[in-house]
């Protein structure tokens, strides 16, 4: 299967634009490969950061035990029970 190219456009203010030609021009590099090399970096660090905030949330089933007013919670009650 042949890969496909897509066309890619992007609205650039006259002054954005001008910026980056210079600076295109001066690191002597075209725009597709320049391109191409931001969109696979900035890729990269969404699933990145996606995958970092994933963890960080509990799986399911770790719920912890809540204790309501009034009421001990289940480590206390063990232990009163075993003081008297």
């Amino acid at each position: 299967m042949a890969a496909k190219t897509i066309e890619i456009k992007a609205l650039l203010s006259a002054d954005e634009f001008v910026d980056y030609e210079a600076e295109r021009a001066a690191a002597d590099v075209k725009t597709s490969p320049l391109i191409r090399s931001f969109l696979k970096r900035w890729t990269a660090e969404q699933k990145h950061k996606r995958a970092q905030q994933q963890r960080e949330l509990p799986d399911h089933g770790q719920h912890m035990a809540i204790s309501f007013p009034g009421r001990p919670a289940p480590n206390e009650s063990h232990l009163q029970y075993c003081g008297s």
